[in-house]
């Protein structure tokens, strides 16, 4: 095996590493110890448990053989639990991936799976009485205002990033650097929200998948416009009984797919971004959808995915994980009944998406930061194994895919959208008290409130949280 040294501040060093995939990025962040959701209502439709503990070291342990220019660096550790705190039950790849770092190096890994929206406020209070866990799976919302309060250890201290494991990721590591520090292991802003679409339905209209028109180079909103109002069904009454579009987070979905958020991050800080003429152009779309052309579900019902699943809805923008959470999804990829594409772009740009930005952390005042470094390290070899499925080589995460259905159309969307150097990560909830009134705009937005009337209430706003967030810097 390669070897790791741990010098007295606990910093793994690790040699005869390889580069890792780009799209991995993306695969790790889907891998946090918790969902990719980033809203509410989609965090619980996406499998988001509300209490209670799990130990993945009880499961069957799988064969994981290495990659051949890859072996896990040894890892020597006194105290071999590593506790993590989410907002979610693992899933299978993140079960299976435990039972591999319980047999490669020992590690044992215990999740305290708490509600979404107490998640950073536990977090706290946990850090205050001297109860705080090994690794913190962050959402959208945790950044910047959490990293902000300085309530995270520094990775540099514990991880030697100097090293060719970290080679690909550096890029997004640094970009998310915080006073010079890297936090945010895994922080990519990763594609996780599909058009999912059902087969039948469009052949019987004899029309164009979206998949059809994405590999034409013709996927945008005008066509998603048409097929959706296509697809749109009334009964004699006049009552829809097919709803052309649907799906979550489409405020966010539109806003990427323009290229832009209501703020703007980088080095430099943040700036608002509301009277963007992107965002307008997305807002106003996406209102149109609802309130002119009557294609979309109300609102109380819009991110449900049963309705894609009891064909009252033609296509909509789901998270990619419903192939193994939604009852029968499988059986129907499996069967050729439904499939997904990317989002449209925006027309007349380059394409542009929506990703959500997540990632694991270590707390201040955690019991073992060196088991922490440790399951990081792992988990970027992990994402290097491979394993066989239908005779082709694959990581352990797309095997969970294949295997929950997902075709080979898919599979490689899914690595071309992650590949893209154009992902928005949607970051304006997480500055100052945003979040206090994050979703207010989409919901006058719905209920036919005019954007220009939105921005004139929600642009000042953003600029006083952005001010707060800044002095609370001082």
């Amino acid at each position: 095996m390669a070897s790791v040294q741990i010098n007295e501040r606990g910093v793994i060093s690790v040699k005869n590493s390889v580069r890792v995939l780009s799209v991995l990025l993306a695969v790790l962040l889907t891998a946090s110890c918790t969902s990719c959701s980033t809203d509410p209502a989609a965090s619980t439709a996406s499998g988001t448990a509300s209490g209670g503990t799990s130990d993945a070291s009880s499961s069957t342990a799988a064969t994981l053989p290495p990659p051949p220019e890859f072996e896990m660096p040894e890892v020597n550790l006194t105290n071999k639990t590593v506790k993590c705190l989410s907002a979610a039950e693992f899933d299978d790849y993140q079960i299976r991936m435990h039972e591999g770092m319980l047999r490669d190096i020992g590690v044992t890994v215990e999740n305290e799976v708490v509600p979404y929206d107490s998640l950073s406020t536990l977090l706290v209070q946990k850090i205050t009485s001297g109860e705080s866990p090994d690794i913190y799976a962050m959402t959208n919302r945790d950044f910047p205002s959490l990293v902000a309060r300085e309530v995270f250890l520094p990775l540099d201290d514990y991880i030697d990033f100097s090293q060719n494991i970290w080679e690909e990721q550096l890029p997004q590591l640094e970009r998310w650097k915080w006073k010079g520090k890297m936090y945010l292991n895994g922080g990519s802003s990763g594609v996780a929200r599909f058009v999912w679409y059902n087969t039948k339905i469009f052949k019987n209209a004899d029309l164009p998948t979206p998949l059809e028109l994405y590999d034409k180079g013709e996927w945008d909103w005008d066509k998603l416009l048409e097929l959706a109002q296509e697809l749109t069904v009334e009964d004699a009454e006049g009552k829809v009984i097919q709803y052309g579009f649907a799906g979550e987070s489409l405020q966010f979905t539109f806003r990427g797919s323009a290229g832009e958020d209501y703020i703007k991050f980088d080095e430099n800080g943040i700036t608002n971004n509301f009277r963007n003429p992107n965002v307008a152009k997305a807002e106003k779309f996406l209102q149109d959808l609802a309130l002119t052309y009557k294609v979309l579900p109300p609102s109380d019902s819009m991110a449900n995915f049963d309705l894609f699943m009891q064909n009252k809805v033609a296509m909509g923008v789901y998270g990619h994980w419903y192939a193994f959470s939604a009852e029968g999804a499988t059986a129907r990829l499996k069967n050729g009944e439904i499939a997904f594409a990317p989002p449209p772009k925006a027309p007349g740009m380059e394409p542009y998406y929506y990703g959500d930005l997540s990632g694991i952390l270590i707390p201040k005042g955690a019991p073992n930061p060196e088991g922490a470094a440790a399951y990081m390290t792992y988990r970027t070899y992990y994402g290097r194994v491979q394993e066989t499925v239908d005779g082709k080589e694959v990581s352990p995460w797309m095997r969970t895919n294949i295997e929950a259905g997902w075709t080979d159309d898919m599979v490689r969307i899914y690595e071309e959208v992650n590949e893209s150097p154009n992902i928005i990560a949607h970051l304006y909830h997480g500055v100052g008290n945003a979040i206090s009134w994050a979703w207010e705009p989409y919901s006058k937005l719905m209920t036919g409130t005019p954007w220009e009337t939105i921005v004139e209430e929600y642009a000042p706003k953003m600029e006083q949280e952005i001010e707060l967030f800044n002095s609370s810097l001082k």
